[in-house]
C-alpha cells in the first residue's frame, strides 16, 4: 500500500482492516458459541456454515494483504499503481557532479537512461527496494574469466592478490553501471575514467 498511497492514508487503511477483522472475529466467536450450545440439527448446520464463512473472510483478508504488492489487488478491488516512483538521486544533484558533464557527457546521458529504466522497473513491479547501483561508492570489474578488480574509495585493487594497482586522492566519483565505468575527479582537478570493454582501461581526460 505504501508504494501506491501516502503513508497517512496507508495507516488509515490498516486501521480500517483491523476494525473489520476484529468485527468479523467477534461475530465468528459469537456463532461458534451458538453452534456449541444449540441442540437443533438444522440450527447447528446453519451456525456452522455462518462460522465457516466468517473464517474464510478473515483468511481472505490476510491472504489478500500478502499478495497485494504482486497482484495490485486487494480482495476484489484493483489498485492502480499510478504513483510516480522517485529515486533518491541527491548525489547526482550536487554542483560538483555537473563538472563531469564537461568531460563525460556520453556517460552522464547513459546514466540518465539507466535511471529511467530503474524507475520503469520499480513502477512495473511495484517494489521500492531494488538497489540503485549508480549510488554505490564501489564497483567490481572483471567479467567472465577476466582479472577481478575492485574500485573502492581511493583505490583500484586486484582482488586475487590484494595489491593496490592505482590510488587517487579523490574529490568525487560516479559509477555508470550500464557502461561498466567509474569516473573520478581528483583533488588535483584531474578527471579519470576507468572502464571495461575487452580489457580494463584507466585513462585521463
Amino acid at each position: 500500500f505504501v508504494s501506491v498511497f501516502d503513508i497517512p492514508f496507508t495507516i488509515l487503511i490498516y486501521i480500517m482492516i483491523i476494525i473489520i477483522v476484529f468485527f468479523l472475529s467477534y461475530l465468528m466467536f459469537k456463532y461458534i458459541k451458538k453452534f456449541r450450545f444449540v441442540k437443533n440439527t438444522d440450527e447447528k448446520i446453519k451456525y456452522g456454515i455462518i462460522t465457516l464463512a466468517f473464517v474464510i473472510m478473515v483468511q481472505l483478508i490476510f491472504v489478500s494483504l500478502e499478495t497485494t504488492e504482486t497482484n495490485n489487488m486487494f480482495l476484489w478491488i484493483k489498485i492502480n499503481n499510478d504513483k510516480k516512483v522517485y529515486i533518491n538521486t541527491d548525489k547526482y544533484l550536487r554542483k560538483e557532479d555537473y563538472k563531469f558533464k564537461k568531460y563525460f557527457s556520453n556517460e552522464i546521458n547513459n546514466l540518465n537512461k539507466y535511471k529511467k529504466e530503474y524507475q520503469k522497473l520499480l513502477k512495473e513491479y511495484n517494489y521500492e527496494k531494488v538497489t540503485f547501483l549508480g549510488s554505490s561508492n564501489y564497483y567490481f570489474f572483471g567479467f567472465g574469466n577476466r582479472r577481478k578488480l575492485l574500485f573502492k574509495d581511493n583505490y583500484l585493487i586486484d582482488t586475487d592478490s590484494n595489491n593496490i594497482l592505482y590510488s587517487w586522492n579523490i574529490r568525487n566519483s560516479m559509477v555508470i553501471p550500464n557502461m561498466y565505468t567509474v569516473i573520478i575527479e581528483t583533488n588535483n582537478n584531474e578527471f579519470i575514467k576507468i572502464y571495461e570493454d575487452n580489457k580494463l582501461n584507466v585513462c585521463n581526460k
